[in-house]
C-alpha cells in the first residue's frame, strides 16, 4: 500500500515540478531580456534614474553576462545581501547601493561583511552608482570587502557593450589578489 501511494505521489508531483522549473526559467529569461534591452545604450548616468530593485537586476545580469551564476535574494530578511554569485565554486555575496547625491557609508560595509560570514561566502562586494566615504573605504580595506563604484560600473557597462565576457573575472581577480 505504501509503495503504491509513493508511486502515485511521484507521478502526480513530477508534472508539477516540471511546471515550476519552467516558470522559473521563463521568469529569469524575461527579466534578462528586459535588462538586456535596457542596457543596450545606457550610461551610468541613466542608472541614476532607476529603482533599487532595477539596479539589483542590472548588477545580477551583468555578473551573469560575465560568467557568474547569480541568484537575487528576497527583498527583506537577507542580512544585507542582494545577490549571490558563484564562479567556479567561489561564492560572492553582493550588496547594491543605488545612491543619488551622496556616498555609501561604512554601514554598508559592516552589513555585507556580516552577511559574508553568516552565509560563509568567500568574498563580499558592494556595488554602487555613487562613490564611497573615506570611512567606508578604510573599513572595506581592513575587512577585505571589495568596493565597486561608479567608475567600475562604467567599465562593466563598457565591457558589456564590447562583449568582453572575461572583463569582470580578470578585474575582480586583480582586486581580490590584494585581499587574500
Amino acid at each position: 500500500m505504501k509503495k503504491i501511494f509513493l508511486t502515485i505521489l511521484a507521478v502526480l508531483l513530477l508534472p508539477l515540478t516540471i511546471v515550476v522549473l519552467i516558470l522559473i526559467l521563463v521568469t529569469k529569461k524575461a527579466r534578462n531580456n528586459r535588462v538586456r534591452n535596457y542596457l543596450a545604450g545606457i550610461s551610468v548616468s541613466d542608472i541614476d534614474a532607476i529603482t533599487g530593485t532595477q539596479f539589483e537586476e542590472i548588477v545580477a545580469y551583468l555578473f551573469d553576462f560575465f560568467g557568474y551564476k547569480t541568484k537575487l535574494t528576497k527583498r527583506s530578511g537577507d542580512y544585507g545581501v542582494d545577490i549571490f554569485a558563484n564562479f567556479r565554486g567561489i561564492e560572492y555575496c553582493i550588496q547594491t547601493k543605488l545612491y543619488y547625491n551622496h556616498s555609501v557609508g561604512s554601514s554598508a560595509i559592516q552589513e555585507i561583511n556580516t552577511a559574508k560570514n553568516y552565509y560563509s561566502c568567500d568574498y563580499a562586494l558592494v556595488v554602487t552608482n555613487s562613490k564611497y566615504s573615506k570611512q567606508a573605504i578604510d573599513m572595506a580595506n581592513r575587512l577585505k570587502v571589495v568596493l565597486l563604484d561608479r567608475s567600475d560600473l562604467s567599465k562593466m557597462l563598457s565591457n558589456y557593450r564590447s562583449n568582453n565576457k572575461k572583463f569582470l573575472r580578470k578585474y575582480l581577480e586583480g582586486r581580490l589578489c590584494l585581499r587574500k
